[in-house]
């Protein structure tokens, strides 16, 4: 049936049922009732349930220029501007890595690119077991005044067998758990470790950094910063807004089989509350069988006493490890990586077909 025609059936009903005493009265009634093809309703009238997954309406982030970092230097002072390098190579026990400067979130040096540091640290800690008094008291004061940084090292000979390095070693660690942390200073309570740790926006690769020197330009001009002068290197990314999506998940995306792609990234930190409601056949049982989100133990197990079958069950980034959402979940998130979801099912029943859909409503708090 064509417009036009559509159009006259309209008009002839609005006349015959009163709707209009006149032609043009008429005419007004069909314009509201008569929408034109692809016209939507308002959204105030939409219902939730819809074939097509919610899209997300959150405002796109503020833009952030990709090549600005943050050095925070050993002597506390700050170095912002754009790096010239556009990767850095790290060497790890499985081979070299290269990672992009776009990719970045921060990098922090360890202990091996700090040599002279490491020697401090390491000679301060023996000198709380020396002869002389004087020197054990010196040392002690030389380690508080490195602070928490040191706390990894220390902890290495917590259980040292000279007795007075041993004691002292502890009453420096009870010094640092009442101390508050130094949140105005970036990198002031930062472990120093022994290898480099450099964390992009999908993982955290730890080595030891090859580039010795890094030349960055910033409003006074380029200059060049040796690797072993910075304390830890930030990367600002884009506030985020916060997310609000529905998703649905019908029967066939079962664990082993598929899962189902939220389009929605996380990063590490983020508060991430989770809903969902509706309901799957469990065909293999009856027609009469179903289950909600949450899963039951009398369908099988899919992880025994932990995840029951049926139960809604997410993943995030490219990982296999798979934990329960069921019908509601409020968690932070542990990692980075695309958020996805799936249907657990005992191995015995995943290629059986399982008629429904779980609408998931899921609200993500971006860390701050």
């Amino acid at each position: 049936m064509n417009g036009a025609t559509r159009f006259l059936i309209a008009l002839a009903l609005a006349m015959s049922v009163g709707l209009a005493g006149t032609v043009e009265t008429a005419l007004a009634q069909v314009k509201r009732t008569v929408r034109p093809r692809g016209a939507v309703p308002s959204p105030s009238k939409q219902t939730v349930e819809t074939d097509e997954d919610e899209p997300d309406l959150s405002p796109a982030p503020d833009p952030i220029d990709p090549d600005i970092v943050r050095l925070s230097l050993m002597d506390g002072s700050i170095i912002t501007g754009k790096l010239s390098v556009r990767e850095l190579d790290i060497e790890t026990p499985y081979g070299k890595l290269t990672a992009p400067v776009r990719d970045l979130r921060s990098f922090t040096p360890g202990l091996i690119n700090h040599p002279e540091l490491a020697k401090q640290i390491r000679d301060l800690v023996d000198g709380l077991g020396a002869e002389q008094f004087d020197v054990r008291e010196k040392s002690q004061r030389g380690l508080l005044k490195l602070g928490k940084p040191v706390r990894a090292e220390l902890e290495k000979r917590a259980n040292d067998p000279d007795h007075e390095r041993r004691t002292r070693i502890r009453a420096i660690l009870d010094e640092f758990d009442e101390e508050a942390d130094d949140d105005d200073e970036p990198g002031a309570n930062l472990a120093l470790l022994d290898r480099d740790q450099v964390e992009t926006s999908e993982f955290t690769i730890v080595g030891r950094i090859l580039t010795p020197t890094l030349s960055i330009t910033s409003h006074y001009g380029p200059m060049t910063v040796k690797i072993s002068d910075v304390r830890r290197a930030d990367r600002d990314a884009p506030r985020r807004s916060e997310v609000r999506k529905l998703v649905g998940v019908d029967g066939n995306c079962i664990v082993s089989k598929m899962m189902k792609d939220t389009k929605i990234h996380l990063e590490r930190g983020d508060r991430v509350t989770i809903t969902a409601e509706g309901s799957i056949i469990m065909a293999p049982w009856g027609n009469g069988a179903t289950c909600s989100p949450d899963g039951a133990g009398n369908y099988g197990w899919y992880l025994p006493g932990q995840i029951p079958s049926g139960a809604l069950v997410g993943v995030i980034g490219r990982g296999d490890s798979v934990f329960k959402i069921g019908s509601k979940a409020t968690f932070k998130a542990e990692r980075s990586g695309s958020l996805r979801l799936a249907i657990a099912m005992q191995s015995d029943y995943a290629d059986q077909t399982f008629p429904g859909r779980y609408n998931v409503k899921i609200r993500v708090e971006p860390r701050r």
